[in-house]
């Protein structure tokens, strides 16, 4: 890597972490990167831009931390899914929205999307037939 060292250390590691242990259930990306710059110093904040390129991994895919970063990710997202699904089961008065974020965010569990089914009817001419 040329340029400037990067801003992936295992101090930024650590602080996203320690974020993603806590509840992040309805935090964005930005919310995330604020509240993980919040317990950087100031010399080793990043930008949400930076943020969402190591998550395009169109950055850092040479970065030895990188992998690590992208372990931190995937948990991230499989511990919002765990928290959506046991308050989708426990919250009998509000279920729906559970269900609604839960479909949204994982496409997996989109539903609607599965069962919807193409109504474009193509058009094939046939040959002629002749019955004698």
């Amino acid at each position: 890597m040329t340029g400037r060292p990067s801003k992936m250390t295992d101090k930024v590691l650590d602080a996203i972490e320690e974020v993603i242990n806590g509840e992040i259930l309805f935090m964005t990306d930005e919310e995330l990167v604020t509240e993980i710059n919040e317990l950087l110093p100031e010399e080793s904040r990043f930008t949400y831009e930076a943020f969402s390129k190591w998550k395009r991994e169109k950055s850092q895919s040479e970065n030895p931390l990188f992998p690590r970063f992208l372990r931190l990710i995937k948990k991230a997202l499989i511990e919002q899914k765990k928290t959506l699904l046991i308050k989708l089961q426990t919250d009998d008065k509000a279920w729906q929205r559970y269900a609604w974020i839960l479909e949204r965010k994982f496409d997996e569990w989109n539903i609607k999307s599965k069962s919807e089914v193409d109504h474009n009817v193509r058009v094939v001419q046939l040959p002629d037939i002749v019955i004698q």
